[in-house]
């Protein structure tokens, strides 16, 4: 899709951020665009798995994982947002700073999602998942 749109054959796509900043890294005369009407940012999720066999392991990659270090390395290699707010500024990718900048925090009613999520899961289960005629 990339080379699409480096060729101008396409002209807008939908793309997740990791994915447009490891294009231009290799060259590719893309970019991204938030819109001002806000878009979904996906967060990328590390846990251990209740009843792990090697749960202690587990924690420890976790916790390594989640170190100043780590969370850097990811931003500066492979373009994650980090979670963690507590980073040295001046270690902080350039591009970490703008999605910050552009990023605005939805407002969500953690009352309705709690009382209606089952009942939308259920529904998309139903109705969309699997639908897109894809893999």
């Amino acid at each position: 899709m990339s080379e699409k749109i480096a060729r101008q054959e396409a002209l807008v796509t939908v793309w997740d951020l990791p994915d447009v900043l490891i294009s231009r890294r290799r060259g590719m005369p893309i970019g991204y665009v938030f819109p001002r009407s806000g878009t979904v940012a996906i967060e990328d999720g590390i846990a251990v798995v209740r009843g792990s066999k090697h749960a202690d392991v587990a924690r420890a990659f976790v916790d390594f994982a989640g170190t100043q270090e780590m969370q850097l390395a990811a931003a500066r290699e492979v373009y994650r947002l980090p979670a963690r707010l507590d980073l040295p500024a001046d270690s902080v990718p350039e591009w970490v700073k703008e999605v910050r900048r552009e990023m605005v925090v939805a407002d969500v009613d953690w009352t309705l999602l709690a009382e209606r999520g089952p009942e939308w899961m259920r529904w998309w289960d139903q109705h969309v998942r699997g639908t897109g005629g894809g893999r």
